[in-house]
C-alpha cells in the first residue's frame, strides 16, 4: 500500500518540483490512525509554477525556491467528504 500512495504522490509532485526523486519523501500511512503524513526534504520548487501559483505580476521574476523541509496531512478518514 505504501508504495502505491509513494508511486502515485511522486508522479504528482514531479509537476511542482525540480529534481526530485523518491528519495526525498518520507512516507507514514498511519491508516488505524485515519491520517498519513508524507515530509519531503531538501527540494527545490520550480519557479515558474510558483509564479503561476502565486499570480505574480510579470515584471517579478522567482529565481529559487528552495525548502528543507515540507510535511503533508494524508486524511484518509476524509477523503471521500472533501
Amino acid at each position: 500500500m505504501a508504495s502505491i500512495v509513494a508511486s502515485l504522490l511522486s508522479s504528482y509532485l514531479r509537476v511542482f518540483l525540480r529534481g526530485y526523486t523518491r528519495e526525498q519523501l518520507d512516507l507514514s500511512l498511519g491508516l488505524g490512525r485515519g491520517s498519513g503524513e508524507a515530509v519531503l526534504r531538501d527540494i527545490r520548487i520550480d519557479e515558474r509554477v510558483m509564479h503561476r501559483l502565486c499570480g505574480l505580476p510579470p515584471c517579478l521574476r522567482v529565481t529559487s525556491v528552495t525548502a528543507t523541509s515540507l510535511a503533508i496531512s494524508l486524511p484518509w478518514a476524509r477523503l471521500n467528504t472533501e
